[in-house]
Parts: structure tokens; sequence; C-alpha cells
């Protein structure tokens, strides 16, 4: 099936945007992001998932960044507003073992950084 050309850049940006996770609401013929916290999906102080204590739970509310990291994080699960527990760090703070969906992931300092959460 072969849609109009003129729909092709809305479909490819409406997908980008459901892909990475982003919540948006369609104007006219543009998708336009919302921010999180306009949207009503957290309320509270925002942070990030690396700065959470060993034990605690946070709720995913970002995953920064349209690379492929930022799209790998998705794909495994690392969606806007799932609970996630940080069961426990390595001796040097590298890598953090995250507890999400019913599984346990182990995720780089540096890729715990680009997850916006907040704390409860």
């Amino acid at each position: 099936m072969q849609l109009p050309a003129t729909l092709q850049p809305q479909l490819r940006r409406s997908l980008a945007s459901l892909q990475r996770g982003l919540v948006g609401r369609v104007f006219r013929d543009r998708m336009e992001p919302v921010s999180p916290r306009a949207s009503g999906m957290a309320v509270g102080v925002f942070e990030s998932l690396e700065s959470i204590a060993v034990g605690g739970t946070a709720t995913v509310v970002d995953v920064l960044g349209d690379d492929a990291v930022a799209l790998r994080l998705l794909e495994m699960g690392v969606t806007p507003g799932i609970p996630v527990r940080l069961v426990g760090r390595a001796l040097l703070g590298d890598p953090l073992e995250l507890e999400l969906r019913g599984y346990r992931l182990s995720i780089r300092r540096a890729e715990a950084a680009r997850i916006t959460v907040t704390a409860g």
C-alpha cells in the first residue's frame, strides 16, 4: 500500500516518536512532543537513574537521546511509566543491576545517567 507523499513525513515522525516513547499531540500536520510533566505521567522531582540508592525504586519518566543506545534501552523495556528497582552496583559503581518487568538488566553508569526517573 502506497501512502500519499504528503502523509509519509508525518507518519515517519509519528512512528519515531512512538519508538522513543514520547507522548505527543497531533496539531494539523505535525507531531509536537509534550513534556512528561505536562502530560501528567510523573509528578515529583526528576533525577537520573544513576543517583538512586541501592534497593530504591523509581518510575521511568524518559530516556534521553535519539541514538542507538537510547533506542536499545527502550527495546529492552526501559520505557516511560514503568517502575525500576536498583538491585545493586559493582564495586567501582559500574555496571548497575536493575529489576524491571520481571527480569534483571545490567547497564553502564553512563547509560543509567540518560534515564530520567522520579523517586517512588
